[in-house]
């Protein structure tokens, strides 16, 4: 398991959703997903927060999900085929905000550092 950050390109999903068009271009551009260290999956409780310019601005845990993993894969499961290095980004907990050149940011599980990302 790891965080992740999933940009979104807001001005560009804006334009596509006023015209009525799919939005994905908004969400799949080069560099819209940035991925952490992997660390071993624990099945129990698991907090994570990430934190923008050494502010915490996104804190949350595992039991916040509204399906669990085991619901989670198996619904997918079911329209894809899934394989072992597959990523499946799970939900934002609630922070989601504007991020600018220059800004760092720290994703930590249980308070350790897995995910470290300047926006150039």
């Amino acid at each position: 398991m790891t965080v992740g950050l999933d940009f979104t390109a807001r001005e560009l999903q804006n334009k596509l959703k006023e015209k009525g068009l799919p939005w994905e271009l908004a969400k799949g551009f080069d560099g819209s997903a940035a991925i952490g260290e992997w660390i071993p999956f624990s099945a129990g409780l698991v907090n994570f927060t990430l934190e923008q310019n050494g502010k915490v601005v996104q804190s949350g845990s595992t039991d916040h999900l509204i399906f669990n993993f085991d619901r989670i894969l198996s619904f997918l499961g079911q329209f894809f085929e899934l394989r072992t290095d597959d990523v499946i980004f799970t939900g934002t907990p609630a922070g989601v905000g504007l991020c600018m050149s220059g800004d760092q940011f720290v994703g930590r599980i249980e308070g350790n550092e897995v995910l470290s990302v300047r926006i150039h």
